[in-house]
């Protein structure tokens, strides 16, 4: 069943990237245009090394895998909407 929600989170961030993917267009008059783009962002990232907050206290070894990370995401977007009248 883990294996599962992977491809499925997987399989639905990827549609989502896919659907989002930067789109621009442009109206059909070029003196008074509007111009309109959607650029989704996509950060894929796993950790691994050590971590200490203060000098005497000892630092912790950390290992997470990407498939961990998405385990415990319950939703992240960023999305940046541009829209212009040239």
């Amino acid at each position: 069943m883990k294996t599962f929600n992977f491809f499925f989170r997987s399989f639905a961030l990827g549609l989502v990237v896919f659907l989002l993917w930067p789109i621009s267009s442009i109206a059909a008059n070029s003196d008074e245009a509007w111009r309109f783009s959607v650029s989704p962002y996509l950060w894929i990232t796993g950790q691994e090394g050590e971590v200490a907050t203060l000098p005497p206290a000892a630092p912790a070894e950390i290992d997470i895998s990407f498939s961990d990370v998405i385990d415990s995401l319950d939703l992240s977007l960023m999305v940046f909407l541009e829209a212009r009248k040239e």
